[in-house]
């Protein structure tokens, strides 16, 4: 049986006005990971957005410079645009939703998220938060500390516009209102795309492709940005109980953002069962398991990655995943993988 293509992934960016979406949007486009990116921007009177970048006009798609590919469009028709970024021929790798700083971001990504475009899959969300502002937009629009329930990323922008102390506060602030997403303090909004995206390569190469080192697109040099997330790598012969599994990656403890590479469970027989390692990725609590395409790997897998990795704590948990025999939970679980199994 010959396995589908995995499905495009799809990320809403979020964010009170200025804090910087638009700025980490630019970024991304122009990530030197071979990664082409589509992008719908929605509610179109609000947006923010370079001339130089979006050159296009409501309900149309265009290519720009680095052959990037964007939709302009209101609040309707989300899936409309999912549906004609996700097709075959435009080659994309992923697609991002930038919202407009006053639309709401939980309403966005549930929108996304229950999406029936075949070719396509919720990714997570990400909250932009401006730390110099946010005390004064919390006073004007309490309604917005709500923002981060959605979060699976929180970035904590112009960071060096505060105070160390006050930074940590709103870290702290941030990783509960956001019920434990990872939180990432940066400046320029300037986030490593290794922390969303691997690389791709596209035979021939994309148009345009920016080949500048990425710390110097935005003119200035500044701290190499992988200083900006840890990654753990995690290899065991022994199988994992689906279960505990799957409880790690809902709970995405000790700053888990991502993770990506193969699982070999312990539950070889029902629905959902492999002989052999499944493709497992997951951001935040949003997972994907797949068959192997070719059967290259006998064993688990993994790289986990985000900012302030706690090592020691998720190495510890994945010890605690390894188990020969299945329990009752590990077949119920199967179940459960099942449903996100490509």
């Amino acid at each position: 049986m010959v396995a589908s293509a995995p499905r495009l992934p799809v990320f809403v960016l979020a964010g009170y006005l200025g804090a910087g979406k638009t700025t980490l949007l630019n970024d991304l486009l122009h990530n030197t990971l071979g990664v082409r990116i589509g992008v719908i921007v929605n509610d179109f009177g609000d947006i923010a957005v370079d001339a130089a970048l979006v050159d296009a006009a409501i309900d149309t798609v265009t290519t720009l410079e680095g052959n990037c590919l964007c939709c302009i469009t209101d609040a309707g028709a989300i899936d409309g645009m999912i549906e004609r970024l996700a097709q075959p021929r435009l080659q994309l790798d992923a697609i991002v939703v930038e919202s407009s700083g006053l639309a709401d971001p939980a309403n966005l990504a549930r929108r996304v998220s229950a999406t029936k475009v075949d070719r396509a899959r919720y990714a997570g969300t990400i909250l932009v938060v401006d730390a110099a502002e946010h005390a004064e937009t919390l006073r004007r629009h309490p309604q917005i500390a709500q923002d981060g329930k959605v979060a699976d990323l929180v970035v904590l922008n112009k960071a060096d516009l505060v105070e160390p102390a006050e930074l940590e506060h709103l870290r702290e602030q941030l990783s509960v209102s956001s019920q434990g997403a990872p939180v990432l303090a940066t400046s320029f909004a300037r986030v490593d795309p290794a922390l969303l995206f691997d690389p791709v390569e596209h035979t021939p190469p994309r148009f345009g492709q920016v080949t500048l080192p990425f710390e110097t697109l935005s003119g200035t040099a500044e701290p190499h940005l992988h200083h900006q997330y840890d990654s753990l790598s995690f290899t065991t012969e022994r199988p994992l109980s689906p279960a505990a599994l799957l409880d790690l990656l809902y709970e995405h403890p000790g700053g888990l953002y991502r993770l990506k590479g193969h699982v070999r469970l312990n539950v070889t027989r029902g629905p959902g069962a492999s002989k052999h390692p499944l493709e497992v990725q997951s951001v935040g609590p949003h997972v994907r398991f797949a068959r192997q395409r070719a059967h290259q790997v006998d064993h688990t897998e993994l790289v986990l990655i985000g900012p302030g990795l706690d090592r020691q704590l998720l190495t510890d948990r994945l010890e605690a995943c390894c188990c020969e025999t299945p329990k009752p939970a590990d077949r119920t679980a199967m179940i459960t993988i099942n449903r996100y199994l490509d």
